[in-house]
């Protein structure tokens, strides 16, 4: 998803990273998994999908600046980096460490190569600082600056999310919504504008919602769009 990624224009990239992570919305983009084998259907794109963002993980709901390393572990499972929970122990990373990085520190104190993850990193580390009342009034209006949740969304950021993740020649269809739109759409009226039926079940359709639903979970002012089949 690298490549993808780096399309973005720099207000997106770090926002979207996450879902172009996602094994789901790679078979979106390429037709398969990295392995090659294609997923088919809902269920497998959603196992896929939990495998990597470690849905069977919570994070902890002890102060972040008490968390020990297997918090911190815990937490880089839950937002699908939990290949770098061994160094997070190697390094003793604690809560309090954690909450001190930065882009510069997570390539030089933890040898994070993967620029895209590293973003990541960064960008979800701003969303539990902001999460945890961890922020000065100054910094939450730079993050938010930075890394816009998705209602905040012009219509060409929507366009432009459609591109990268495969749906190109479905940009069309949507080009009357802007983020706020694109957010409240249930799920008929998703597979109405890809030109489906109730009865179709298409691999795309199901990416996109699962996308829709994580999209949601990050914007605050969106409306809570609930599955009409």
């Amino acid at each position: 998803a690298g490549d993808a990624a780096m399309q973005l224009s720099p207000m997106l990239r770090p926002f979207l990273l996450p879902l172009l992570l996602l094994p789901s919305v790679q078979a979106g983009l390429w037709g398969g998994s990295k392995s090659g084998a294609k997923l088919h259907g809902h269920e497998e794109g959603v196992h896929a999908e939990q495998a990597l963002t470690g849905h069977d993980v919570k994070e902890s709901d002890a102060d972040v600046r008490q968390w020990s390393t297997d918090d911190t572990a815990a937490w880089l499972q839950t937002i699908g980096m939990g290949e770098y929970a061994r160094i997070a122990h190697e390094a003793q990373l604690s809560g309090k460490k954690l909450l001190a990085l930065s882009l510069e520190k997570l390539e030089s104190d933890l040898l994070i190569a993967s620029p895209e993850h590293r973003l990541v990193i960064e960008m979800e580390l701003g969303e539990l600082r902001l999460r945890r009342g961890l922020m000065s009034q100054k910094e939450r209006r730079a993050h938010r600056l930075a890394h816009p949740a998705a209602d905040e969304w012009r219509r060409e950021d929507v366009q432009q999310f459609l591109a990268v993740v495969g749906l190109a020649r479905h940009v069309s269809r949507f080009s009357d919504l802007d983020g706020l739109g694109f957010l409240s759409l249930g799920e008929s009226q998703l597979r109405a504008r890809l030109g489906l039926s109730a009865s179709d079940a298409p691999h795309e359709a199901d990416v996109l919602w699962e996308q829709l639903r994580m999209l949601r979970a990050r914007s605050p002012h969106a409306a809570t769009a609930k599955s009409e089949l």
